[in-house]
């Protein structure tokens, strides 16, 4: 597959990204930094809701290494746009997290970035960033 916007509709590349998404929540939340590896763009920009920023390795790092575990995750999608081999999405993420015994609980607005990699054939984040959604 060369050019994946000519050969995938945007609704069935919506289904595939979500269906990702999907994955890469419960692998988060069993904490397979391993199997996670596959849905990260090796340039990933990952912002948390507290400022942090991660690449890729610190990011795997923090959850293998740091203690960074998410106890539960529900995110929901609400807006998806296809732009030919790039993906926007932007959605709403309540989780309780915990990091080194600090427990947090997060109500997050989202937005995430993803991209088709022709190398490997499947969609991959190449950004996230969360804001907090409290004083909303």
């Amino acid at each position: 597959m060369n050019d994946r916007s000519i050969e995938t509709s945007p609704d069935s590349v919506v289904a595939e990204i979500l269906t990702r998404e999907q994955e890469r929540i419960g692998a988060m939340k069993v904490g397979r930094t391993t199997y996670l590896e596959s849905f990260y763009d090796d340039r990933l920009s990952y912002t948390h809701a507290n400022g942090w920023r991660d690449d890729k390795k610190t990011l795997l790092g923090r959850m293998s290494d740091d203690g960074l575990v998410y106890e539960e995750i529900v995110h929901r999608i609400e807006h998806t746009h296809v732009l030919g081999a790039v993906a926007l999405l932007a959605g709403r993420m309540h989780a309780k997290v915990s990091m080194r015994g600090l427990r947090r609980e997060l109500d997050s607005l989202t937005s995430s970035v993803w991209t088709w990699s022709r190398s490997e054939g499947r969609w991959t984040m190449l950004s996230f960033h969360s804001c907090s959604a409290e004083s909303l």
